[in-house]
């Protein structure tokens, strides 16, 4: 008999082991359906240990609150008054479950001196005394986990730290983005190009009518310094931070979820670069508009020039990408997210200010951004994640 038997769903498995690992650090036996042997009756199994546990810990996602095995497994508990609810998504308990309050470990790291986890340990010693004066156990190998075939050395390598697949998919979204700008004029259909994208510009300027750039001349050096600064420096560094941040987590779904959202993006605006040419602001006739950052320095528009050609100005890539990492910081409660969201707000004001982008462009852009976030987040939460299932280092492969 185990001290808690722990009702999640197949989806959320990794997280699980996570959670199963530490309540097993702090002293508790747990029973979870990966601890059954082949052949053995699995209902009759389920059954007794529920009936047979302390206490029923229910991990509620995005996928288990649909779960007909959850919710059986959670009525249970509930009824003998053992029922712990644990929130891994922002998510609502199904009906009857919500009376009591949740503990909330979306973003729990999985550390057992983490303050809501400790809360949860308090909760957890009133139904089960004989575990409350144990000390934290010391860290016992896991128990091996049998699978059909042992993966490849490649498919190992992936595996090994949940930070790799994104990270590569980061980098080949980035090199493909660096060399279709690069070639973009023979990839861009015959008749296209900068002088088509005119009336486009045309239209743009019309809808921004009212707005003038006679005063770029004589633009503070605070202004042009800081908005370069910002353009060229803060928006690298602020994806970079994010990046690491997530990548960092024991739990790889956010992540995973950034790295995707990042490659849906792009591939949502390359359709635009390529059949949809739009001359950036200060290279269009008309507008008075010089590019700001050249008072800094004519080379600092090199050093990004692959990642944004001169007709590829719709949408905003800059603004795009700025909006999803910002969105991000909140969806993951990235620390510092209010300061990110800050520094979003000058990059974003940044691309128009510096006479780079039109204002549809940047409405274009953030709205992809905010669009793509969501769509991988729900690719991810779904369990359809085109990334490698992680295994951890302590759990050896038969």
């Amino acid at each position: 008999m185990a001290d808690i038997f722990l009702s999640y769903s197949r989806v959320d498995l990794e997280r699980a082991r996570q959670f199963e690992d530490a309540l097993e650090r702090c002293g508790w036996s747990v029973f979870w359906d990966r601890e059954l042997v082949p052949g053995v009756g699995y209902r009759d199994v389920i059954e007794r240990e529920l009936n047979d546990a302390r206490c029923v810990i229910v991990l509620w996602s995005h996928t288990s609150v649909e779960s007909a095995w959850v919710i059986d497994e959670a009525e249970e508990g509930n009824k003998k008054g053992r029922l712990i609810s644990v929130l891994l998504d922002d998510v609502v308990p199904p009906l009857g479950f919500r009376q009591s309050q949740s503990a909330t470990l979306a973003a729990w790291p999985g550390n057992v001196d983490d303050n809501e986890f400790q809360l949860l340990t308090r909760r957890l010693q009133t139904l089960c005394p004989a575990a409350a004066d144990r000390s934290p156990a010391p860290v016992s190998p896991r128990k091996p986990v049998v699978r059909a075939a042992t993966p490849s050395p490649a498919r190992r390598a992936l595996q090994w730290h949940p930070s790799i697949a994104p990270t590569l998919l980061l980098a080949v979204v980035f090199l493909i983005n660096y060399a279709e700008t690069s070639v973009d004029a023979l990839l861009t259909p015959a008749g296209l190009g900068a002088e088509a994208g005119y009336p486009i510009a045309d239209a743009f300027r019309w809808f921004e009518r009212g707005l003038s750039f006679d005063l770029h001349d004589t633009t503070s050096p605070i202004g042009y310094y800081g908005y370069s600064a910002s353009y060229f420096v803060i928006f690298p560094a602020l994806c970079l931070y994010v990046a690491a941040v997530l990548g960092r987590r024991a739990e790889p779904r956010g992540y995973q979820t950034v790295a995707l959202a990042v490659a849906i993006d792009y591939l949502i605006s390359l359709p635009f670069f390529l059949f949809f040419p739009v001359p950036e602001r200060w290279s269009s006739p008309g507008t008075e508009a010089m590019l700001l950052s050249d008072k800094v320095s004519d080379r600092l528009i090199e050093l990004v020039r692959p990642l944004s050609g001169l007709d590829n100005c719709f949408p905003s890539f800059h603004v795009s990408l700025t909006v999803l990492v910002v969105s991000a910081c909140f969806m993951f409660r990235v620390p510092l997210r209010s300061t990110a969201a800050a520094l979003g707000a000058t990059i974003v004001l940044s691309t128009f200010v510096l006479g780079v982008h039109w204002l549809p462009d940047m409405m274009a852009g953030a709205a992809v951004g905010i669009a793509s976030l969501l769509l991988a987040s729900r690719v991810v939460q779904r369990g359809r994640s085109p990334f490698p299932a992680y295994l951890p280092p302590s759990v050896s492969v038969i």
